[in-house]
């Protein structure tokens, strides 16, 4: 209660209300704070005392520590992991804080001998005696409008003569004087009309004496940056024009002539992919294992060697109790068995170069067996598969002959029947297979069709094709046309991190059996200027327009040639997908301080695996709560700065509604980039809604 503070330990009282108490202290002050300012150096139980005595702070005078602008501002300060005490149990070291203004919660770990651990805790305060402070959104989006709060404080008994100062960006700074006897609060307008970043600077300034804050919010574009290009495999002499828009930036040109580097170019990829659930981390170590056998044969050094295991050690900690793995982290509720599959295989690749693979091969078999029990076709034709490979002698000639021959059983599951055959030593059925070949006006020859399913579909179709007749006959001669196809199908990449991995795995063997080193071939390309090149791989930009390349040698080259377009006014798009957004209870305004809901309602028009959703948040707000989502098809839920991303590992056929806690924080009038569901591992199909405008009062 107010009637127990100690008068004599407080020197100034302050009542703050509305979005200038949420912007300082967040959702919990949005009825209004009473800030108590106390003298120099006042403890809890001093405050509550009657009386405090000989507690005088004073204004800064021209050798006062800690004049400054300060700018580095970080959450964590100092970690020392290797400290050892004296013969006094005493220890000492210096640090340098990060310029937060704040109290520090500080942890230490000890150990005695004998393995006896202790720990203690404690708080250091950060304290200056005039300080000036920022409070700003997290980032904007260009076009946003914001007002942030400054505030200068003044912690001594003496009213001070101040100078404020604030200067946005490159703008000309604004300043005032004014006597300060206890705090100053401003507004600060902020208008993003860059893109990249808005430094604001805040400072105030007594005598010599000054302090102050520059910080720098990012700004996100509004719209969406899209390549737009072909990719062209070369295998004879030809020649071959290509038109580009000039107004639409530089073309970027790449060419290969070593199918070999085009395999590097797709680890690449799978290297650099920005997410991290189990299947993607599987793919991953699976392309490493392909680069290191490409060095092997080249005679180079391994270089991911340390990544490789950095990828094991992760997958194996994600291995549930049950013996699966799931799509993200090891949730036994969330197990998959094509993930666990997926996963065992790279495991099992990686053993055989013999890198440090532990996993519980048992535990998995143990799993599998149990499924098996319970498994629809395809899930069995997977099982039995992984069993009879891995040394489970299982019989499979009755079910597999069951599949083949029934008339309910798709192409495709007829087609795992006969690998399934195969690795448990029995001969394929080619008349099945043959009655299915398709050729491309190319003459590449391929199975299935162009269709959005992770595996049923005309490349990993073509692909099983291409693994039954190499185990065959390495040197069938139809290996080289679906080989051929493959690259036909190549954009910029596969289509998905599993297609990848499986792609780069199963060509690499007869690339390298056939491989006779990098033959001299030559290109010509003619544009705005010529270019005669000889050299693989290439790579090089040219103005847009029209652009010739003239091939000639008889090694074949991999040529991409794409523009990077930005596309600042993105239209809905309501085809595979229907994706909407709403603010629960508001319409067209939000206000500081009260929570809102952001509403997602999605459409799926066709049943989609692997669904994911983007939700850009107005920059105005924060997260009031970063909660998991349950049911709705959400397996997964990361929240970044600008954004939320909702995984869905099945959406059926139907409508669903997802909610984001936000919390509005700064008034203003901001973007709301356009909320996006796209097939996780076809990003092509995909739904998307329109750019708003949301006010914050």
């Amino acid at each position: 209660r107010m009637e127990d503070l100690s008068p004599d330990a407080i020197t100034a009282i302050e009542i703050l209300e509305g979005n200038q108490a949420v912007a300082l202290y967040g959702s919990r002050a949005a009825s209004g704070i009473i800030l108590i300012s106390t003298k120099k150096g006042i403890t809890k139980s001093q405050l509550l005392s009657t009386k405090v005595l000989g507690m005088s702070p004073t204004l800064p005078q021209e050798n006062t520590p800690g004049s400054s602008l300060r700018r580095n501002f970080r959450d964590n300060a100092f970690w020392k992991p290797a400290l050892r005490t004296n013969a006094e149990g005493k220890v000492s070291f210096h640090v340098t804080f990060p310029d937060d203004i704040t109290g520090w919660n500080t942890y230490i770990l000890g150990m005695a001998s004998h393995k006896r651990t202790g720990e203690a805790n404690c708080t250091i305060q950060s304290y200056k005696p005039l300080a000036a402070q920022l409070s700003l959104p997290n980032f904007l989006v260009a076009g946003d409008s914001a007002t942030a709060i400054g505030k200068v404080t003044n912690y001594s008994q003496e009213s001070a003569k101040v100078t404020r100062t604030i200067q946005i960006h490159h703008q000309p700074s604004n300043e005032i004087s004014f006597e300060l006897k206890d705090s100053h609060i401003d507004s600060v307008l902020l208008t993003s009309n860059t893109i990249d970043s808005l430094d604001v600077k805040y400072t105030v300034r007594y005598k010599n004496y000054e302090d102050g804050e520059l910080r720098k919010i990012p700004v996100y574009p509004t719209g969406s940056q899209e390549a737009v290009g072909i990719f062209i495999s070369l295998p004879r002499d030809t020649t071959v024009t290509m038109n580009f828009n000039p107004l639409e930036g530089k073309v970027k040109i790449y060419a290969q002539a070593d199918l070999l580097d085009v395999l590097l170019d797709e680890v690449n990829y799978l290297k650099q992919y920005p997410y991290q659930c189990n299947e993607q981390l599987a793919s991953r170590l699976i392309a490493l294992v392909v680069e290191k056998q490409i060095q092997d044969f080249r005679k180079e050094k391994t270089t991911e060697r340390r990544a490789m295991e950095k990828l094991i050690q992760k997958l194996s900690a994600n291995q549930t109790k049950s013996g699966g793995w799931s799509w993200w982290g090891n949730d036994e509720k969330q197990m998959s068995l094509w993930i666990s599959l997926h996963v065992a295989h790279a495991l099992h690749l990686a053993a055989k170069e013999k890198l440090n693979v532990t996993f519980d091969r048992e535990g998995l078999i143990n799993y599998l067996e149990t499924e098996l029990n319970y498994a629809n076709t395809d899930n069995r034709i997977s099982i039995l598969h992984y069993l009879n490979e891995h040394g489970q002698k299982i019989p499979v000639t009755v079910f597999a002959d069951s599949v083949t021959r029934s008339i309910k059983y798709s192409f495709y599951q007829k087609l795992r029947a006969q690998k399934l055959r195969q690795v448990s030593g029995l001969k394929v059925d080619w008349k099945i297979i043959d009655r299915e070949r398709k050729e491309t006006l190319k003459g590449n020859m391929y199975w299935g069709e162009d269709q959005a399913n992770l595996f049923n579909n005309d490349i990993l179709n073509t692909l099983t094709v291409y693994q039954l007749k190499e185990n065959e006959n390495q040197f069938d001669k139809d290996l080289l046309l679906m080989r051929n196809f493959f690259l036909e199908k190549r954009k910029r990449n596969w289509r998905n991190t599993v297609e990848s991995s499986l792609l780069l795995e199963i060509l690499l063997p007869g690339l390298l059996r056939e491989s006779t080193g990098n033959q001299k071939t030559q290109i010509e390309i003619s544009g705005t200027l010529t270019k005669q090149v000889n050299t693989f791989p290439f790579e090089t930009t040219l103005d847009g327009g029209t652009i010739t390349v003239t091939k000639k040698g008889s090694s074949p080259v991999y040529f991409v040639a794409y523009q990077e377009v930005w596309n600042a006014n993105p239209k809905p798009v309501e085809k595979d997908f229907v994706i909407k957004t709403s603010f629960a209870d508001a319409k067209k305004k939000l206000t500081a301080g009260k929570p809102v809901s952001l509403v997602v309602d999605v459409e799926v028009k066709k049943d989609a695996e692997y669904a994911m959703i983007e939700v850009p948040i107005p920059a105005g707000c924060s997260y009031e709560l970063k909660q998991r989502g349950y049911g709705q098809g959400e397996v997964y839920r990361e929240y970044y700065l600008n954004k939320t991303t909702i995984y869905n590992e099945l959406l059926r056929k139907g409508k669903y509604s997802y909610t984001i806690k936000l919390i509005p924080r700064y008034s203003g009038k901001y973007t709301l980039n356009p909320a996006k569901i796209e097939w996780m591992y076809f990003p092509v199909i995909f739904g998307r809604n329109e750019t708003k405008k949301i006010t914050i009062e």
